[in-house]
């Protein structure tokens, strides 16, 4: 059984884990930097540029996320996907493309909202956010990475089954015309084995 609510299963993977990571520890050394230099919000006459990059960032962002998320979910080998799924690392990564999917959104929203109407405390959490989100998308690409090793070496595993089967059962390494040559020796065998008991009645018959 599967848990389709998101929160409950960022709820399972820890707080401690969300805490302890190095995107939250670049996020709150960004906002302490910012905070000091600027005496604790962003000037508004700095902002308009800033707000228009990371709309285009955040939505390109998010393009690159969902295909990303979309290729492993429908593209993977399903003996790959079971075996993710028995060890419970599939839940793991639907979890955090899912949570990589809505920063990108928030970032866009609070850009938009900040557009509309400008505060500096709230610009500075907006950059706080984008930093986050950054060093979140680095962490995404190391489960991906890690992911795709324990595809390649699930791919070398099989491989190696398969060929181990066939040095045991060696009529899977023989073509369809070599086991049709050894089936027409063993007919004629079996016939030249017929013909033989034959002539050995009628010769103790004579």
């Amino acid at each position: 059984m599967y848990e389709s609510n998101l929160f409950k299963r960022l709820w399972e993977l820890g707080l401690r884990s969300f805490i302890l990571s190095y995107d939250f520890i670049a996020a709150v050394i960004t906002f302490a930097v910012i905070y000091s230099y600027t005496g604790g919000g962003f000037p508004s006459e700095n902002a308009s540029p800033i707000l228009t990059s990371f709309t285009s960032v955040s939505a390109g962002l998010f393009a690159i996320v969902l295909t990303g998320f979309t290729i492993i979910t429908s593209f993977t080998d399903r003996m790959f996907l079971y075996a993710w799924k028995k060890v419970g690392e599939f839940e793991n990564i639907v979890t955090t493309f899912q949570y990589n999917l809505i920063l990108p959104v928030l970032v866009l929203l609070g850009a938009l909202a900040l557009q509309i109407q400008y505060h500096e405390l709230g610009m500075l959490l907006l950059i706080t956010l984008f930093v986050y989100m950054l060093f979140s998308l680095l962490d995404l690409v190391g489960l991906i990475s890690r992911y795709a090793l324990q595809r390649g070496e699930f791919v070398k595993q099989q491989v190696e089954t398969e060929q181990s089967n066939q040095a045991h059962d060696p009529t899977d390494s023989m073509s369809r015309d070599d086991l049709l040559r050894i089936y027409e020796k063993l007919n004629e065998l079996e016939y030249q084995k017929e013909q033989q008991e034959t002539r050995e009645e009628e010769t103790e018959k004579t």
